[in-house]
């Protein structure tokens, strides 16, 4: 078998030559140096390009401390390239190795340790967790950060399964993108065994070690997280099972085995990480009436794209989450009964693309789906573009192309056309038009130059069911021009996701008063919502009035959590305002040693704050 190679301007390694099949991990946790020491094992597969001895095996690394490479007993000579944001290439030389033409797996052992300052890792001092005893590590490798924990072929084309073994400090626990299949006591410690049997990219390789319990959720799930907030998290996730199975429904068999979650330390820059077989969640999930739970539909949606169905690269990274919230969509209209709540998320998502489009400008190309990416940091390039621009294509087609039976076909085929692949963006539209075959004309009929790669808005304003979305409207309207006297009685019959959309509206109205962010204040308590979906919004209601008493609710919110879908904006809105800039750069500063690198390096942008 040879792999289909594709452009990937975020990855220097050269898998045309050998790409990776499989890979043996072996590391000792560190936590006294913050390091990960030991070894992995590159088993590599000869492509269809021949290599000569004059060749090198070109891998992607950063900040990593490489001391030995073997082929066997045979010791390679290596070099590092020049840096630049993307890292480092590891070049190993061929020259040494006899009969390379006719080599067609080649087992590169690589002794190594990683930086203090591993831009996957994030490593907590016993005093930064709940239980205040133990140390704590988790990572986080998309896009390109599994390059800061193992030298790699580290882009999305290059799918391979893995085993680790992993040595930590008694008494913590270590849990990784795979299946435990053992744990044994040594001197160092407990040593923690795993084996992922089925393809992923790099970017799903994750590990976490810590002072962690679980709770059985059900046949194939578990919830993981510090003892503290096991109870609460086993409430708010108990569903979960029953989640899957709705998504085998629509996706096709869930082949992985365990669906476990991860409920993981605050600082935790997404909603939720698709590692196979442990999901990572945010504790901003925790609403205590599982009303944010579609977070959890999304990340298991990607059980089957994004971790079956792989973009190729990050510039076709909407074949991965357009997909996904696509499914995710619907997942919420099954689970709730009512093709009207799928509809009413698909209103909320097109709000969150036109505010994305306007954020980045709509001449910017990391606004097209396709996205250029020479000499730019995908993490730079993050946004809800390629989820709502890209659910918003699938949206447009299903409806084009006979509706939801019929598209939901077409979903299913398409997962098992894809499955174990990596894709880009001609690979999925050449099957569409395969599958779709007597209905040529009206594909040809899409521009999809506009669609793919122009950038700003959608060439089509969708339009959506709006039943429960009107409800909203009729309140956020009679809210801002007329007198709060007291609270609807109609409010209290709205979902949380009503509530979430009814501040949305005002947001999207001129300022409100000060004396009417008062009232709704006193009548409606959003700033007392354990939903952070909803105090979200409302602080930036609130910093959009100017009204001064929130600053000390915005301060707490971007410290007590790190979520970047929460931070940056409330960080930005905070910074734009001249009462609260200071206040804002002042707390930055303060908190900036305990934030994940990733959103730190992307506040301090926010804040014009040099690194």
């Amino acid at each position: 078998m040879t792999l289909k190679i594709y452009r990937d301007p975020s990855s220097a390694s050269n898998p045309h030559l050998f790409y990776t099949k499989h890979v043996t991990i072996d590391w000792l946790i560190d936590f006294n140096r913050k390091v990960l020491s030991g070894y992995c094992i590159l088993h590599l597969q000869a492509n269809d390009t021949v290599a000569k001895p004059s060749d090198f095996i070109i891998l992607d690394t950063r900040d990593i401390n490489v001391k030995k490479v073997s082929f066997g007993d045979l010791e390679l000579n290596f070099e590092f390239g020049d840096k630049n944001f993307a890292g480092q290439a590891l070049k190993i030389s061929l020259s040494n190795i006899v009969n390379l033409d006719s080599i067609k797996e080649l087992n590169l052992k690589i002794e190594y340790e990683t930086s203090p300052d591993a831009s996957a890792l994030q490593w907590f001092e016993p005093k930064t967790t709940l239980g205040k005893k133990y140390p704590y590590l988790f990572s986080q490798c998309q896009a390109i950060h599994a390059r800061s924990i193992l030298p790699c072929q580290d882009t999305p084309m290059v799918k391979f399964t893995y085993e680790a073994s992993v040595t930590v400090q008694k008494p913590l626990t270590v849990l990784m993108s795979a299946v435990n299949t053992g744990k044994e006591e040594t001197n160092e410690g407990f040593r923690y065994c795993f084996l992922q049997k089925i393809k992923i990219p790099s970017y799903l390789i994750a590990i976490v070690g810590g002072d962690l319990v679980s709770r059985e959720l059900g046949p194939i799930s578990r919830v993981w997280t510090e003892r503290e907030m096991i109870e609460k998290c086993a409430w708010e996730f108990a569903d979960v099972d029953q989640m899957v199975k709705e998504a085998e429904s629509l996706a096709g068999e869930y082949v992985w085995g365990r669906y476990d979650i991860l409920v993981l330390p605050p600082t935790f820059p997404f909603g939720g990480m698709e590692n196979p077989c442990l999901t990572f969640v945010t504790p901003t999930l925790i609403a205590g009436d599982r009303s944010l739970v579609s977070v959890i539909q999304h990340e298991i949606a990607h059980s089957w794209t994004g971790n079956l169905v792989t973009n190729c690269s990050w510039e076709h990274f909407w074949l991965n989450e357009g997909f996904t919230k696509f499914l995710e969509n619907k997942l919420v209209g099954i689970n709730q009964k009512s093709e009207l709540y799928r509809q009413f998320e698909c209103i909320d998502g097109w709000r969150c693309l036109v505010e994305a489009v306007k954020d980045f400008g709509d001449k910017s190309p990391l606004t097209q789906l396709e996205c250029p990416l020479d000499q730019v940091d995908p993490d730079d390039a993050f946004s809800s573009i390629p989820y709502e621009k890209g659910h918003s294509l699938l949206f447009y087609l299903e409806q084009l192309l006979g509706g939801v039976d019929v598209f939901n076909k077409y979903l299913r085929a398409h997962i098992e056309r894809f499955k174990g692949l990596s894709i880009d963006t001609d690979d999925w539209k050449n099957f569409l038009y395969e599958y779709f075959n007597d209905k040529k004309e009206i594909l040809d009929s899409v521009d999809w130059n506009a669609w793919l790669k122009s950038p700003g808005m959608p060439p089509i304003t969708l339009k959506f069911e709006e039943t429960l979305a009107n409800q909203v409207k009729d309140l956020a309207e009679k809210l801002a021009s007329e007198e709060i006297v007291r609270k609807e009685n109609i409010f209290d019959e709205f979902s949380s996701d009503q509530k979430r959309e009814l501040i949305s509206q005002l947001l999207n109205k001129e300022p409100l008063s000060c004396s009417k962010i008062d009232l709704l204040n006193k009548y409606y308590k959003f700033g007392e919502s354990q939903n952070s979906e909803i105090l979200f919004r409302w602080i930036r209601l609130c910093i959009k009035a100017k009204w001064e008493p929130i600053l000390q609710t915005a301060l707490k919110f971007v410290t007590d959590q790190g979520r970047m879908k929460f931070t940056r904006p409330v960080y930005k809105d905070l910074y734009a305002w001249n009462f609260s800039r200071q206040a804002a750069i002042d707390n930055f500063l303060k908190q900036r040693e305990f934030m994940h690198k990733t959103t730190a390096s992307l506040v301090a942008k926010d804040l014009n704050i040099s690194n």
